[in-house]
């Protein structure tokens, strides 16, 4: 906090600390680059027969999906694919702050909706019209249809963070009120846990 010459990128590689982070972030990079090119040659090399031998075991039960197996195949279906980098971001994320994260989200969304009957009769009545009688697994398009789940998550986010803080580079410049902006290229820091309850009340208040 009190070394600002630390705060320039290039000066920061310089330190030990920053020779550490630059080898230390190398063996990621290289670990999931390594997992994402097994992926994408499993998906290339695969045939109706092996796909359906991959999906189902010998008693007809369907095996287990993994993140990156859908990430990976839903990306060949995309018109515009991400690029490798961005789905070792994806995979980068999902190691190192993916599923802690993502149970305590899952946790509190369900005790909200517990205590908002309204709110979770408005999803359950969502999810037996995108879903219907389908016993299949849930698609892309099935998923993005879901608005009002979305909505439900993104205000339990907001009223239990999973994570203290966030980080963000800006795309472009934010005006914040009359005389603040935040220029473009920089990267920042959002303290989750502080904001104005007399503007947002810690209750489920979900705008569709």
């Amino acid at each position: 906090m009190f070394q600002p010459w630390l705060w320039i990128d290039w000066l920061y590689y310089l330190t030990p600390a920053g020779r550490q982070y630059t080898s230390t972030l190398k063996i990621v990079h290289e670990f999931a680059d390594e997992v994402i090119k097994k992926k994408k040659l499993e998906q290339h090399s695969k045939t109706d027969l092996t796909e359906l031998e991959n999906k189902t075991n010998d008693i007809g039960k369907k095996k287990k999906t993994t993140f990156l197996d859908v990430l990976v195949e839903e990306n060949t279906k995309d018109d515009t694919p991400m690029s490798d980098n961005e789905l070792r971001a994806h995979v980068d994320t999902i190691m190192s702050a993916g599923h802690g994260t993502t149970a305590v989200a899952v946790c509190w969304a369900l005790f909200l909706l517990g205590n908002n009957p309204d709110h979770q009769e408005k999803v359950h009545k969502e999810l037996e019209e995108v879903f219907r009688d389908s016993e299949t697994p849930a698609t892309k398009e099935q998923l993005d249809d879901l608005k009002y789940l979305s909505r439900v998550i993104d205000e339990t986010l907001r009223i239990f963070p999973s994570a203290p803080t966030i980080s963000r580079k800006l795309t472009e410049e934010v005006k914040l009120g009359k005389t603040f902006n935040l220029p473009a290229k920089k990267k920042i820091l959002k303290n989750l846990f502080c904001k104005r309850l007399n503007l947002f009340v810690n209750q489920l208040n979900v705008i569709i």
